[in-house]
């Protein structure tokens, strides 16, 4: 039986980048968890307009009820800050974890020597 060589290199990255997952979990546990909530937010952001957009022509089209228009479009702009707000405070955060990391490491480092 023969082993294919590309299928081995891949399942040999595979393994060097789970060992490194490994390593930044143990590291920093949060950060995995949180990248991944935050990349989950991010591919879901455009639909929140198309949504809500829908919603809004459906009900111009429709009732045209002033008080649920101005539900549709308070949802569409308060949705879209939330989403622009977590969206910079990442920024933020992921600049504070890498100082924590850092400062952790080195403290870490200090204790050994």
């Amino acid at each position: 039986m023969k082993i294919d060589k590309n299928a081995n290199s891949f399942i040999n990255k595979l393994q060097i980048n789970w060992r490194g997952i490994k390593v930044v979990h143990r590291l920093e546990p949060h950060i995995i968890p949180v990248t991944l909530g935050l990349a989950v937010l991010t591919s879901f952001s455009p639909f929140i307009n198309i949504v809500t957009t829908a919603l809004i022509i459906d009900e111009l089209l429709g009732a045209k009820s002033v008080p649920r228009l101005a539900f549709y479009v308070s949802i569409t702009i308060g949705l879209n800050l939330l989403v622009f707000l977590i969206s910079k405070g990442r920024i933020v955060c992921k600049e504070f974890l890498v100082i924590a990391c850092i400062i952790r490491q080195e403290s870490r480092l200090a204790i050994r020597f």
